[in-house]
């Protein structure tokens, strides 16, 4: 008897332990309307904030719905309505990639350290990034709208160019990218950036990070990426 209750105080301290530890890698921490979660090719579901997230989870809004997730080591975004994101690698070996399939995102990421990748997937375009604010959106074509830090923007042709200041790139499909690429910020995208940045005060403190990792926000001037 006592050593069944011991294994049942070891299994309850086990399990709290994981829900902590996947509590802190990725979850919902705001929603808004109607928010769908997609499991492994399974039907969606409804979710709400507080909502664990895993590898391969596939997020989708409704109309006039907004979610926000955290991403521990990472930072937050911010999904707009009618989109439909996916998480396809969720910190493998300090790597994380999302990718928006349709619709707009904004992200707001703390300071990356050395050997940390994030990235965006996009139909036409990736892009890479290292601690910046950017929005991205996929509708026919992709757009990555830089408004502080960085981002490479790389094509299906894997050719490349890197915005180091405020700034826009929308590709179709089988587009060159260059230099020319570079438009001035949209009033579309300040509109949607400003937009999803008001949905609620942005709180990056509340993003976890494992101990001796800066956790404060930056937004660089410069480029942190090299140019191609």
């Amino acid at each position: 008897m006592l050593r069944a209750n011991l294994l049942l105080i070891l299994s309850v301290a086990v399990l709290f332990t994981c829900q902590r530890t996947e509590s802190r890698l990725s979850r919902i921490t705001f929603a808004r309307g109607e928010i769908y979660l997609i499991r492994q090719g399974s039907s969606p579901v409804p979710i709400e904030a507080g909502a664990i997230l895993q590898h391969k989870d596939t997020l989708r809004t409704g109309k006039d719905s907004y979610a926000e997730v955290m991403v521990q080591n990472v930072g937050l975004f911010r999904l707009s309505e009618n989109s439909e994101l996916n998480m396809e690698e969720l910190q493998a070996n300090d790597k994380t990639i999302i990718r928006l399939d349709k619709g707009k995102a904004g992200f707001f990421l703390l300071k990356l350290i050395p050997n940390q990748q994030v990235g965006v997937k996009l139909p036409t375009a990736v892009a890479g990034v290292r601690g910046t604010k950017f929005l991205v959106a996929a509708d026919g074509a992709s757009k990555v709208a830089l408004f502080g830090g960085a981002v490479q923007v790389e094509n299906e042709q894997k050719q490349s160019v890197v915005i180091d200041k405020p700034g826009e790139v929308k590709l179709k499909k089988g587009e060159a990218i260059d230099k020319s690429s570079l438009k001035p910020l949209s009033a579309e995208s300040i509109a949607d950036m400003k937009k999803l940045e008001e949905l609620l005060p942005l709180d990056l403190q509340k993003v976890p990070v494992d101990p001796g990792r800066p956790a404060e926000f930056r937004a660089p001037s410069g480029s942190d990426l090299k140019k191609p």
